[in-house]
């Protein structure tokens, strides 16, 4: 019977054709009409039952089956699959030129999917100069993975995107010579691919025979020829991981990790997102090698668990160059503080399109960026009304910003165990955050809004409600004596405004105005309001 290997990737890339994620008998059926459509070739429903594990199986599969699903998943390139099934012959004196060609593809394929999938166009974004640095200090240490981690929608596949096309592609790049495999991590972790490890996966997909050690062949490129294997994997926030299938996946990497033991000629990088990253070393602190070989990075910062910094000025200017003729001095100073955080970049960008003569130097953009970045996030999401019961729980629990920001994790869901789904999406989304913190020195889980200005919309949401959206003076006189000497109150003050402006309440405006306000707060709320 052909090697499992090849049978597992062929239904993985059947089922993703197909667009199917749990596969059922019935869908069997539709498969088998889909190919004789397409191919005008016939793999009967009872064989494709049996390649899914719906029927025993009581011979091999053919030659004509194998290279069919071939075809029709668009392997069309490759040798047929027999014995020994088409997998390179090669040892660390023969030519490796086979080998840089798949890699190529699979990388160029992984690149061409992140540019696609950009939330905006991809000539405006720009790659990041702690990111090569970083790289470059990692892939000469002795060290052997890395990852880039940060909360969601930081761009850390765009960031990976420009490194591997200025370091391994261009024809500048240093690291030509270098084998790099770009990949997603669903190609990888998949749970139809539980069974195998990570060295049995990359062999695979570079066509390697299985019996080779790929730390080994390696060792041997990187001493005779000055060739080292980098693994960057990506896209791992794009996987369904459940509680039990998670575990798994880090053991993998752990037991890869070990595998490379001190070889330099292997480098894995991965890209995760802060609460991923928190579980995953929480498997591994207790092992002084594996934690040996990572590198932090040069901005790893142990609280929140992110090692990729926001935009420099300097890199928010370059990239607002690419979207606007507006002079970036010009720009106001909150919203160029807001730019660099990439995740906020989209939404300017959208705000540009649809009002391509709209500048401001005031905070308008900055409110309006905040409002759509929620709406995508929270309201117009799943499980979107119990997100909003989290998120004014947590407002509840803060005694409405009096008291720390942070909540204890443990009164924040207690009460909601029902909604767990809801809560992790606003972990994944980038709306909540967890932190430890240490209590009579014991380390305690915290909750907080990841950004204080997603803190300040739901306060402020919180406050109309409690005031029955009547924003009369009584209101107002509420907020500027309540949070007095708290920089929330003029963030409130100007939620409050563009709420009134927004549903046409001017009248209400003058309460406002009638606050005791010095001079500078005044004027700025006139002109917002203009």
């Amino acid at each position: 019977m052909p090697n499992t290997l090849i049978l597992q990737e062929l239904k993985r890339l059947v089922l993703i054709k197909n667009g199917i994620t749990t596969i059922n008998p019935s869908d069997c059926r539709v498969i088998a009409l889909a190919i004789q459509k397409e191919l005008k070739k016939n793999v009967s429903e009872t064989t494709l039952k049996r390649l899914f594990g719906f029927a025993s199986i009581h011979h091999q599969f053919s030659q004509f089956t194998i290279n069919t699903l071939m075809e029709y998943v668009g392997i069309t390139d490759d040798k047929p699959i027999e014995t020994p099934m088409g997998f390179l012959a090669l040892d660390a004196l023969q030519d490796i030129g086979h080998l840089r060609l798949k890699a190529e593809r699979i990388t160029n394929y992984t690149l061409l999917n992140i540019r696609n999938r950009c939330s905006v166009p991809y000539e405006m974004t720009i790659a990041r100069r702690f990111a090569k640095h970083d790289f470059e200090f990692f892939y000469t240490s002795k060290f052997s993975y890395t990852a880039f981690i940060s909360q969601p929608g930081y761009g850390k596949s765009i960031l990976i995107s420009h490194l591997v096309q200025q370091l391994f592609i261009d024809e500048t790049a240093p690291h030509k010579k270098d084998i790099l495999i770009l990949i997603n991590a669903d190609h990888i972790f998949n749970k139809d691919l539980a069974e195998f490890t990570i060295e049995e996966r990359i062999k695979f997909k570079l066509g390697l025979h299985p019996s080779t050690n790929l730390i080994s062949y390696f060792d041997e490129q990187w001493r005779k020829n000055g060739i080292k294997l980098i693994l960057i994997v990506d896209g791992f926030s794009e996987m369904i991981i459940t509680k039990s299938t998670k575990p798994r996946i880090y053991d993998r990497i752990i037991d890869f990790i070990a595998s490379i033991e001190n070889s330099e000629s292997v480098k894995m990088i991965l890209s995760l997102r802060s609460t991923t990253w928190n579980r995953f070393y929480e498997r591994v602190r207790f092992s002084h090698f594996i934690r040996s070989k990572w590198f932090s990075g040069s901005y790893y910062h142990t609280k929140e668990y992110v090692n990729v910094p926001p935009l420099s000025e300097i890199e928010v200017e370059q990239i607002f160059k690419k979207m606007s003729s507006i002079d970036s001095r010009k720009l106001n100073a909150n919203l160029k503080a807001q730019l660099k955080f990439p995740f906020h970049i989209q939404w300017y960008y959208q705000l540009k399109e649809e009002y391509p003569n709209f500048e401001s130097y005031t905070n308008i953009s900055y409110y309006e960026i905040i409002a759509r970045f929620i709406k995508e996030k929270v309201y117009n999401s799943t499980y979107a009304t119990e997100k909003v019961l989290f998120c004014k729980k947590v407002i509840h629990l803060s005694n409405y910003g009096r008291k720390n920001y942070a909540v204890l994790k443990e009164d924040l869901i207690k009460d909601l165990p029902v909604f767990k789904n809801a809560y992790m999406e606003l972990l994944a989304s980038g709306i909540l955050m967890e932190e430890k913190q240490e209590v009579n020195g014991f380390p305690t889980e915290y909750v907080r809004f990841i950004q204080p200005h997603i803190f300040e919309y739901f306060l402020f949401i919180e406050l109309n409600e409690l005031f029955n959206q009547q924003m009369d003076e009584s209101f107002f006189v509420t907020i500027n004596e309540e949070y007095i000497g708290n920089q929330v109150r003029f963030q409130l003050l100007q939620w409050s405004v563009r709420w009134l402006v927004k549903f046409n309440r001017l009248k209400e405006l003058k309460a406002v105005l009638n606050l005791n306000l010095n001079n500078y707060e005044k004027n700025y709320l006139i002109y917002f309001i203009a």
